[in-house]
């Protein structure tokens, strides 16, 4: 009996916070998020729609050429939930704005060094080892002769 009435008990303080949560969130639409998501995937798509080149029928190479169209959908959508969420905040002084740059550097930077690092080490790896590997190869044949 006592461990339903603490389940009840966590139950209901979750539902509080969770609708208290959803009208804080009033201004994020995830419907919306979703579809800029999907934009982003018809972008990344058509990064590689030189795949389906020669050995696709004409019919899905137009198909997928047309992917870039998720750049326009993906640049307003992203302006239009940005302008949503933040109008009602929005007020043009140095602080609101030099908070808005540290929340957005904050979202946005960590992926871009995460992938630059990943880039570059991929990068160095490759191409030293490559040349490692050359060069061993240019050295013994040139040692056994």
């Amino acid at each position: 009996m006592r461990t339903r009435l603490k389940f009840r008990v966590i139950l209901e303080n979750y539902i509080i916070l969770s609708s208290l949560t959803q009208r804080l969130q009033q201004n994020y639409i995830p419907a919306l998020t979703g579809v800029r998501a999907l934009a982003a995937y018809l972008v990344f798509i058509s990064h590689f729609a030189y795949i389906f080149d020669g050995g696709f029928p004409h019919i899905i190479q137009r198909f997928f050429g047309e992917f870039h169209i998720g750049v326009s959908i993906f640049f307003v959508l992203s302006g239009f939930l940005i302008t949503f969420r933040y109008y009602n905040s929005f007020h043009l002084t140095g602080d609101w704005f030099k908070q808005y740059l540290k929340n957005r550097v904050a979202r946005i930077y960590p992926m871009y060094c995460l992938l630059t690092l990943t880039a570059f080490a991929y990068y160095f790896i490759t191409w030293f080892c490559l040349d490692l590997k050359n060069s061993c190869k240019s050295y013994w044949s040139n040692f056994c002769k």
